[in-house]
């Protein structure tokens, strides 16, 4: 199977949010009948969305986003990693990580952070990730704004 990956490009986008549905459906997140501005999500200055393709499938999607510090240097956080349900536990995951950690080293970040649930520590630790202090998250109910 010959996967290639590169930055994400506008045309790319309704793949990627239905991809992206298999990790965490937009109905959780956003009122009934939000209408996400696609046009321009992409464009995000600081996020790097890097695309994984099986031919011109798109099956894996990943998110850096670059945070630059208050005191001089860069940081990121890594987001919605996700590889298609049916190219899953053949590599494909570990293949988006080392090309996601070679674009961070490329922009400059000293340390990328991510979030995941207790059963993929095993996967991230494969890639070089470690488990580091505690995470505490407060979710806002923005379905109501």
């Amino acid at each position: 199977m010959n996967i290639q990956f590169r930055e994400i490009v506008k045309k790319d986008l309704v793949e990627v949010w239905e991809l992206l549905e298999q990790l965490k459906p937009i109905s959780e997140i956003q009122p009934e009948g939000f209408i996400p501005d696609i046009d321009d999500a992409w464009t995000e200055f600081n996020s790097i969305g890097i695309v994984g393709l099986d031919g011109g499938k798109i099956i894996a999607f990943g998110s850096i986003v670059v945070e630059n510090k208050i005191r001089g240097y860069r940081s990121c956080h890594l987001e919605d990693i996700v590889v298609d349900k049916e190219y899953r536990n053949i590599g494909i995951g570990k293949r988006l990580m080392e090309y996601i950690n070679d674009k961070v080293l490329k922009n400059g970040c000293y340390r990328a952070t991510l979030f995941c649930r207790e059963g993929l520590i095993p996967f991230y630790e494969k890639t070089g990730y470690k488990v580091n202090s505690v995470v505490m998250k407060k979710w806002f109910d923005i379905k109501n704004i």
